[in-house]
């Protein structure tokens, strides 16, 4: 649902100028602009490897891209509309970044940013939580303190949104393995690191209760929220 959401709020029209900061491989921004066939696209990351991605999932022939990150970047050119899909918690200096995104959007130009909620897969915190309480871990989250929730208290006026959803929906699994795979790319945040022994034992108790989950109800699922900001240059 975040994708409809994104385009919803979008606004979008055909022969916009759109620029994709920490574009990643692209996936948010193209499926919030499929209905488009006439866009141009600038997209920038850091990481040449996600540029590459990137450049294979484009469908526009009036695209640019540039592996540089936000801070290094320069220019006069103005946009239609800034995308910073799930990448401002990443950032340093997310006041001067937001700061550039409305020096450069055009007159009612608009930013979709998307973000993470805090209440986001309550079962993988409470699994989480388990594992720090059994093996004395402390986890780093992959939101620092930027939230839909948090995001108020962060900014206050400054940058105030005229949309700001949480937008709620499911993921339902048949089988434990995708979400098991998923754990793996948590396992990094858990410090002290966990040793072989814990982490296994880990991902057995998560391969329990969702395999108890299945058998009980047919399948498992997790709530995913998601928060969808606007911010617009109405001057």
């Amino acid at each position: 649902r975040v994708f409809e959401k994104v385009r919803e709020y979008l606004c979008g029209f055909e022969g916009m100028e759109v620029f994709d900061i920490g574009c990643g491989n692209g996936k948010m921004v193209f499926e919030a602009l499929k209905e488009f066939s006439s866009v141009r696209y600038f997209g920038i990351d850091r990481s040449k490897a996600m540029i590459e991605e990137t450049k294979q999932r484009c469908p526009y022939s009036d695209s640019e891209f540039m592996a540089t990150d936000i801070y290094s970047f320069a220019t006069e050119r103005m946009f239609d509309r800034i995308f910073l899909c799930h990448v401002l918690h990443l950032l340093d200096k997310k006041e001067a970044i937001l700061t550039f995104v409305k020096k450069h959007l055009k007159k009612q130009g608009r930013c979709v940013i998307t973000l993470h909620s805090k209440d986001d897969a309550p079962k993988k915190r409470d699994w989480i939580q388990w594992f720090k309480n059994q093996y004395q871990k402390t986890y780093q989250n992959n939101h620092g303190n930027v939230t839909i929730e948090t995001w108020p208290s962060l900014f206050g006026t400054k940058f105030e949104p005229v949309v700001a959803e949480c937008v709620r929906g499911n993921i339902q699994l048949s089988e434990a393995s995708p979400y098991l795979a998923y754990l793996e790319t948590e396992r990094h945040r858990f410090h002290p690191d966990p040793t072989e022994e814990e982490w296994n034992a880990f991902l057995l108790y998560v391969q329990n209760e969702i395999e108890s989950s299945i058998k009980e109800q047919g399948f498992f699922d997790e709530e995913q929220r998601y928060g969808v900001l606007v911010l617009e240059n109405a001057s």
